[in-house]
């Protein structure tokens, strides 16, 4: 069902292709605020694209997250600058990949068509950490990032311990197609003033995702869309539930949370 959703939005928005000029505008800056080593490049369909490298600073490594932007933001978005502080702090290296992106006036439905794009350099990340000796990574998305997550797990995308979905908006009627069928733990978090499409499918994420092993779905509270002011309490969060659910053995679930449960 997910290979038909992918090949109607291609489809329906053929002409939106990346724009390879903005997304190296965008990410011009990131050579000079970065220290040396962080920034590494990645091969996706012949072309190189860029990715930030956190490596663990504990000494018991845990796994590592694949991490995946909102529509249009950088590779070092501030929506997820908790995760890139206290996962590394914790046991868990970080990837923060750079998305494809669109001219700055596109609009998010648009986004849609790089699923294929962004699915590809998921790839890529995961077959780098395996040439690392990292095997089964979480996948963590913010958005439009969330998308690219499901995506690469319901195309065939394999070796992913979790999911944390932050944030996930779907079109009307597609929410079953996205999220039925998955196996793996699931977190599903949102910003107590998230926008209202993320907000309005709240218990109907909860209805598709409450059976899968460890699924928990929280609320941030005080948190928007940006979670401007909630970083270092998000990235706190998500690091205690991977914690918990990567260490259960498969098929085990924990107790059901109800709908939205407040984090604060």
């Amino acid at each position: 069902m997910i290979r038909l959703l992918l090949l109607w939005v291609l489809a329906l928005w053929v002409w939106a292709a990346p724009n390879f000029v903005e997304e190296a505008a965008l990410v011009s800056g990131l050579q000079d605020s970065l220290q040396p080593g962080r920034l590494i490049a990645l091969q996706s369909g012949g072309r190189s694209f860029t990715a930030i490298w956190d490596e663990v600073r504990s000494a018991q490594p845990a796994g590592c997250a694949i991490v995946l932007p909102e529509a249009g933001a950088r590779a070092d978005s501030a929506a997820l600058e908790g995760l890139r502080t206290v996962l590394p702090a914790h046991g868990w290296s970080v990837l923060s990949l750079q998305l494809p992106v669109l001219e700055a006036e596109a609009g998010e439905a648009e986004y849609l068509s790089l699923l294929p794009e962004a699915r590809r350099r998921t790839e890529a990340a995961v077959a780098y950490l395996q040439s690392r000796g990292i095997e089964n990574p979480v996948l963590v998305g913010h958005g439009f990032g969330a998308l690219v997550a499901l995506a690469y797990v319901r195309g065939g995308g394999k070796s992913i311990g979790a999911l944390v979905l932050m944030s996930p908006w779907f079109g009307r009627g597609e929410m079953t197609a996205w999220l039925g069928g998955l196996r793996i733990p699931v977190l599903d978090i949102h910003g107590e003033r998230d926008r209202p499409e993320v907000l309005a499918a709240t218990a109907e994420r909860h209805r598709l995702l409450k059976k899968l092993p460890a699924f928990r779905q929280w609320r941030i509270s005080g948190a928007g869309h940006d979670y401007r002011g909630r970083e270092t309490l998000l990235g706190k969060r998500i690091y205690g539930w991977l914690k918990s659910a990567t260490a259960l053995p498969p098929g085990e679930r924990r107790r059901e949370d109800p709908v939205g449960g407040d984090v604060r």
